[in-house]
């Protein structure tokens, strides 16, 4: 008797896909959580935003290099035919998103901060409707909406009335350029060019990123204050440089490729979730109702948003992932 044919293992190597690139992105957005930790601690360090942005980039540059390196010189060839693709990346994404960041937090509150960075899934499903023609469900609109009011719960503390004192300002604009920075990085990582290793081109953004902030560190340097020689300003920066740069970054890419930009911008309403938890683990502070109860409702969001997108592939042409 003939024995049946194996069924087809595409659909479930689509799905193990997706489900792997929602986890490293998850994974990313864990670790950029104790950027809070962070943020917190450098002014009472004395570290400048534009000093620990570029220390942090040549520290993850010479921890990546002996690997990574060779990689990038046996592709250099195939990244100067890209070099504009490759410079554009690192200018968005090394050299511009943190220092943007990191001046509208000098204006604004941090919760107003997470507020307009909490627009970001929504900047993802129109700029992947842009860019690959990605057509955009009612239930990732529901999603996005729901991930949002948990967002919003976290935020206010569970109190309405906090919200009616939100003040807007010019560092509300520079955070709101950061999240579309983010945007960029998160659907320009699927234009990746075909053939390029992930690490290699890592290289080259790293180092593009250094380059166009070194100006701006060199102002800050003569102008502000020094970067302080002290073991604090070196576990800041050897943080954000190994857990925040290195796997982080790596993390976001490679679950943007392998899960899609929306998918991973969903996730990317988790930051207050994990913001809450290292803030919680190293700085003392305690998870209140509101942060369980604004977790459960991001998360009720997300799940609703990427089942919608997991059953269509994405539609957006995905890419095999590397």
């Amino acid at each position: 008797m003939a024995s049946r044919p194996d069924p087809p293992a595409a659909p479930a190597l689509a799905f193990n896909s997706t489900l792997w690139g929602c986890l490293f992105a998850a994974t990313a957005i864990a670790l950029w959580g104790g950027n809070v930790v962070v943020g917190r601690a450098a002014p009472d360090a004395d570290v400048p935003p534009i000093a620990l942005n570029v220390w942090r980039w040549i520290m993850a540059l010479a921890i990546i290099l002996p690997f990574a390196g060779p990689r990038a010189w046996a592709q250099r060839d195939l990244l100067r035919r890209h070099w504009k693709f490759c410079v554009g990346f690192g200018i968005a994404t090394v050299g511009l998103f943190n220092p943007v960041l990191y001046i509208g937090l000098q204006y604004t509150t941090a919760v107003q901060g997470t507020l307009i960075t909490g627009i970001l899934p929504a900047l993802v499903l129109i700029a992947a409707w842009i860019v690959f023609g990605t057509a955009i469900s009612r239930r990732q609109i529901a999603g996005v909406a729901i991930s949002f009011a948990g967002l919003i719960v976290i935020v206010s503390r569970g109190d309405r009335i906090f919200l009616d004192h939100l003040d807007f300002n010019v560092g509300d604009l520079w955070v709101l350029g950061a999240t579309v920075l983010w945007t960029v990085q998160t659907i320009m990582i699927r234009k990746l060019p075909k053939g390029i290793d992930l690490l290699g081109f890592q290289v080259v953004v790293f180092a593009v990123g250094i380059v166009f902030d070194l100006p701006f560190y060199l102002w800050e340097t003569a102008t502000v204050r020094l970067m302080p020689l002290t073991w604090t300003a070196f576990y800041l920066v050897a943080y954000v440089a190994i857990a925040a740069s290195v796997i982080g970054y790596t993390l976001w890419n490679m679950g943007a490729i392998r899960a899609g930009p929306a998918n991973a911008g969903y996730i990317a309403n988790l930051f207050p979730v994990f913001s809450a938890i290292a803030a919680t683990l190293f700085l003392g502070e305690r998870l209140e109702w509101f942060h369980w109860a604004g977790g459960a409702v991001i998360a009720a969001g997300i799940s609703l948003a990427t089942v919608a997108v997991s059953a269509k592939n994405d539609g957006a042409g995905r890419r095999p992932a590397p």
